[in-house]
């Protein structure tokens, strides 16, 4: 099977406009092929979306779509989470308790969720979220970036400063630092130095 071509938000929206003027619906994730569009299938756009896949960001879906663009607003959708604010409950419920919650449970539930359902919105990509990660994933991955923030942090990206760990993971869960290469030479050019910098002191120390 040949490689599937690149997807855009902007092509799914016309797809799907030219599907509402047929139909007079617009099309879910149950609404099968996509009319005029041979070997495309709805819900497989909508996996894409909230997966990433094919190009897309991830954390959307098709109804997603239809309510952002105002085409089908959607009251009853849940508020949009961000990598940020998972972060910050995390770190709130670290420092309340000494350990990091687990999907099982912890000291407290933000805004009424509890980490089961946040490692549940994590892995499928729901409520904005980029999709492919767990909550133990999240966890591990930032304790990480935490530990190396003292010669990691700050680092440019692109125009902007990123000054905490927190907005550095984010970045780096939500986009992958190979996707944004000034990122990454400024990640390897930060560990260069601090390498250089401990081996001079263990030279001065052997002296």
């Amino acid at each position: 099977m040949g490689t599937r071509s690149r997807l855009t938000e902007a092509l799914i929206l016309k797809w799907m406009k030219a599907q509402f003027r047929e139909t007079g619906q617009w099309p879910t994730q149950r609404s099968g092929p996509v009319s005029g569009e041979p070997g495309e299938n709805w819900s497989t756009i909508d996996c894409c979306l909230r997966l990433g896949r094919r190009g897309l960001a991830g954390g959307s879906s098709l109804a997603r779509l239809l309510n952002q663009t105002g085409l089908k607003p959607n009251r009853r959708e849940p508020a949009a989470l961000t990598i940020e604010e998972i972060l910050a409950w995390l770190e709130a419920d670290h420092r309340a308790t000494g350990k990091w919650p687990t999907r099982e449970g912890g000291a407290r539930a933000p805004n009424g969720l509890s980490w089961a359902s946040i490692d549940f919105y994590l892995w499928h990509g729901l409520r904005g979220l980029p999709g492919g990660f767990t909550l133990a994933r999240l966890v591990r991955f930032h304790r990480n970036v935490l530990l190396r923030a003292h010669w990691i942090l700050p680092v440019k990206d692109g125009q902007r400063l990123i000054t905490t760990a927190a907005e550095l993971t984010a970045l780096l869960v939500t986009r992958g630092p190979l996707q944004r290469p000034d990122l990454l030479w400024s990640l390897r050019e930060r560990q260069r130095k601090f390498q250089e910098a401990a081996a001079r002191q263990g030279r001065r120390r052997r002296r």
